[in-house]
């Protein structure tokens, strides 16, 4: 397991179309990456590290979604980790089991790019597909699964396997809507 990050998000404008099939959403977001994994193994950072992003999504149609991301990671010893820039975009779909009351498929194509905040670094573009899927019936706690391809700066950057669990803790407690 990799590092665990705890992060509060507010929504600063939300517009859905009245017949629910169209919408976009901008929020700003902050978290900490906790240094919970194994850094020796690829799977950590071996720092705490601060995190703070803008995100807009737009929801299409048929349940066609575009989502954006554009933020800093800023570690809390720099002279370990250094500051990162990120960029990220995912486009899907989601299918809706029993006419939207059972669980939520999303799968979805991800572009990930990310450049350290120092001289001459070069960015590294990802592309991850992936399955974002809802765990509770109420459809507040998710988990996905992606494959995470480097595509520059491939030399020393291994696939990967990408996993999150995610609870939106407003609609409900984690014991709740199963």
């Amino acid at each position: 397991m990799g590092d665990v990050a705890l992060g509060l998000k507010h929504v600063f404008f939300s517009k859905l179309a009245p017949d629910a099939e169209s919408g976009s959403l901008f929020s700003l977001q902050t978290e900490i990456a906790l240094p919970t994994g194994d850094e020796k193994r690829g799977f950590g950072t071996g720092e705490a590290v601060f995190t703070t992003f803008g995100a807009y999504d737009i929801l299409f149609p048929g349940n066609a979604f575009l989502q954006m991301q554009g933020g800093i990671d800023v570690p809390r010893h720099t002279q370990n980790v250094p500051r990162t820039a990120f960029l990220r975009a995912a486009m899907g779909k989601s299918i809706a089991e029993n006419g939207g009351d059972g669980r939520l498929w999303s799968p979805m194509l991800e572009l990930t790019g990310e450049r350290d905040l120092e001289d001459n670094a070069r960015t590294k573009w990802d592309l991850i597909p992936e399955m974002q899927v809802t765990l509770s019936a109420r459809q507040h706690v998710r988990a996905a699964l992606g494959f995470r391809i480097p595509v520059t700066e491939t030399a020393d950057r291994p696939r990967q396997v990408m996993l999150y669990v995610l609870w939106d803790w407003l609609d409900g407690r984690l014991t709740d809507g199963w």
